[in-house]
């Protein structure tokens, strides 16, 4: 009897508007982009992709998304790009800029709006962006946006209030990992577990890493073993479960009577057409 497939979650916020990036890894070797309006929890998905998504950056608006994809099933098939970084319009994936990729992959991340950054191994231009510029690292002194951005959730190159606290070792829990914590307010925190290397955690059916929700003035879990995502975002507690979407008023941490905003347990691939 097989397992049932977990799907892997990653959200990115954009810095200066209410939007947000959801990247859904799988089923199998499939990912899908979902927008989500932060005003009214409005959701539009994407596009899948018969591929792997990983490095990757939003811009400070939310309209742009540069990312790092792979196929490493295709490595023998002359015929398809193995590896590239496309620039795309959220929620979408379909390329406005292209760079093929030699074996040591690529990644870029946006200095604002309209200047980019790539660092490419051996890059083949397929495709410059209308409208965006690219930007030589040396150009900005901006220390504030790290050039390399992973789709994992790690918190050392988001904004603060998120710190890192320790290393902890391998566990019956967990495997090797750093700690970051954020506090919330309320006498609360939401802890991160950064899972170092590829090998999951079982017991917490995550791959990446785990959240969880903190009694900061007794350092009890209150909720998240099983947490995928959380933040906090205007003043709600916001979390991801089970391949669902919850949020709760932060000043009340209802973790256990959260209203559902999504849920994506059942996607499945379905081919979608960019509106440009």
């Amino acid at each position: 009897m097989s397992t049932p497939y977990t799907p892997r979650f990653d959200i990115l916020i954009a810095e200066e508007a209410p939007f947000a990036l959801i990247i859904r890894h799988g089923p199998r070797d499939h990912a899908c982009t979902i927008g989500w309006n932060l005003e009214d929890d409005t959701f539009t998905i994407g596009q899948w992709i018969n591929a792997r998504i990983s490095l990757c950056d939003l811009s400070l608006d939310g309209q742009h998304f540069i990312y790092f994809g792979y196929r490493p099933w295709d490595f023998k098939r002359e015929d398809s790009m193995e590896r590239w970084v496309a620039i795309s319009r959220t929620p979408y994936l379909k390329a406005i800029g292209l760079w093929e990729c030699g074996y040591g992959g690529g990644t870029g991340c946006f200095v604002d709006d309209t200047h980019y950054q790539l660092n490419i191994h051996d890059p083949t231009e397929r495709m410059k962006p209308d409208g965006l510029m690219q930007q030589n690292a040396d150009e900005t002194n901006d220390k504030s946006r790290p050039f390399h951005r992973r789709v994992t959730h790690n918190p050392i190159y988001k904004s603060p209030p998120w710190s890192f606290k320790q290393t902890q070792p391998k566990s019956d829990l967990r495997p090797n990992h750093l700690v970051f914590e954020k506090p919330i307010g309320n006498g609360h925190l939401l802890r991160y577990h950064k899972y170092l290397g590829d090998k999951p955690a079982p017991n917490l059916g995550t791959k990446d890493g785990d959240y969880q929700l903190v009694d900061a003035v007794n350092d009890e879990i209150v909720a998240g073993q099983h947490w995928a995502w959380a933040d906090v975002i205007d003043a709600r507690l916001l979390w991801l479960k089970d391949a669902r979407l919850y949020s709760s008023p932060v000043d009340r941490c209802e973790h256990e009577n959260g209203k559902l905003l999504f849920d994506m347990s059942d996607m499945q691939f379905e081919p979608i057409a960019a509106p440009y």
